[in-house]
């Protein structure tokens, strides 16, 4: 493998544990460099190794810093910085490999290795570099841990801390970038899903609107249609019987005449929920528009559908006194009509039930 980031003695610390440690980052950052320029995309298995190799440096590493630390007693104020140093960079690689479809892009994999890049720098030069040199200067016993530790604080006033002034700032700029990008993202993703989600519904209501009543809030007539055509179909091709009744509300007009169309509603709505009560569930009731009605009784006969019609008038009168409604005197006309070779187009099973209908009215007349 080619190396396109090499060891330097400049990086070395002086402890060798830290420096193997150091040595396997860049092993791990030139294996990430060779994945952008061999492929023009990079597979999610190679992308998931590397984010475990990082993890497992991670762990190691620190574990082997903090313990360092703590072992030669180095200032507090160092390990409190050292120790959140190390907790951002395990935050920024969780965050970076939160999408790994995305980094499948070598572009985006790059950003990950420039920052490990600028990490590693301003970690070995910055913050590991003076960790060694005060723990060399507690371990010869010239200085305390905090004498140590403000001893480092001015060597970094040398000519030298203007670039690791930078180079720490350039990091800092980094991490906080990576963190804003992080909670835009998730920021934008939220707001995606909660549009996606209020568009669904709201089409999904669009969809309900455009084949339901809005008063009686049962299919309407553009429903029952498309409905009659898929039941003709299934009819032609498998002989599945149905029939369908045709219902008109009697003397209705007079209801909107004398008491005004909002007792008129009343009306109407009592008796979408009255059909809803009183009929089998596999029936289908719908309002066509005005005073009319229209069931489609599945599997359903002209004798059975005759079953039904004097069902919903020997029960019609007590629903609606049951619901103190005086001003309508209960009665309705029915008509019937079952799939049939002449009725074997919506408009002709309509029109035969509609013409059933007038009969019964007309006869009720009598």
């Amino acid at each position: 493998m080619e190396n396109f980031f090499s060891w330097d003695d400049a990086l070395e610390t002086g402890n060798d544990d830290i420096d193997r440690q150091h040595k396997t980052l860049i092993h791990i950052i030139n294996e990430s460099v060779q994945l952008t320029i061999n492929h023009d995309l990079i597979r999610e298995e190679d992308i998931t190794n590397v984010l475990e190799k990082l993890m497992n440096y991670v762990s190691e590493h620190f574990d082997t810093e903090e313990q360092l630390m703590r072992a030669n007693n180095v200032d507090e104020r160092h390990m409190v910085v050292h120790s959140r140093t190390h907790q951002e960079f395990r935050t920024n690689i969780l965050h970076q490999f939160t999408d790994i479809e995305a980094l499948t892009e070598p572009k985006a994999f790059s950003d990950i290795i420039e920052f490990l890049i600028r990490w590693l720098a301003y970690h070995i030069l910055y913050t590991d570099k003076g960790l060694v040199r005060q723990i060399d200067a507690i371990q010869s016993g010239h200085l305390t841990p905090e004498q140590a530790y403000e001893n480092e604080l001015k060597n970094n006033e040398s000519n030298n801390e203007p670039i690791l002034k930078a180079l720490r700032a350039l990091f800092v700029v980094v991490s906080r970038k990576n963190a804003e990008l992080e909670m835009a993202k998730n920021e934008l993703e939220e707001k995606v899903k909660l549009r996606t989600q209020e568009l669904s519904e709201a089409n999904e209501r669009l969809k309900q609107l455009s084949v339901e009543d809005e008063l009686t809030r049962l299919p309407n007539r553009r429903y029952a249609i498309s409905e009659l055509e898929m039941m003709l179909n299934n009819w032609v091709r498998y002989k599945t019987t149905f029939s369908i009744l045709f219902i008109d509300l009697d003397r209705f007009k007079q209801v909107n005449d004398a008491f005004g169309h909002e007792q008129g509603d009343i009306v109407l709505k009592t008796m979408a929920d009255f059909l809803r009560t009183t009929l089998r569930k596999t029936d289908i009731p719908c309002r066509l528009g005005g005073d009319e009605f229209l069931v489609i009784c599945n599997h359903c006969d002209y004798k059975d559908a005759q079953g039904l019609v004097r069902k919903l008038n020997d029960e019609i009168v007590s629903y609606f006194d049951g619901r103190g409604i005086d001003f309508w005197k209960p009665s309705l006309s029915i008509g019937i009509a079952e799939v049939c070779a002449e009725c074997s187009h919506v408009s002709q099973i309509i029109n035969k039930a509609d013409e059933e209908m007038y009969k019964d009215k007309y006869l009720k007349k009598r």
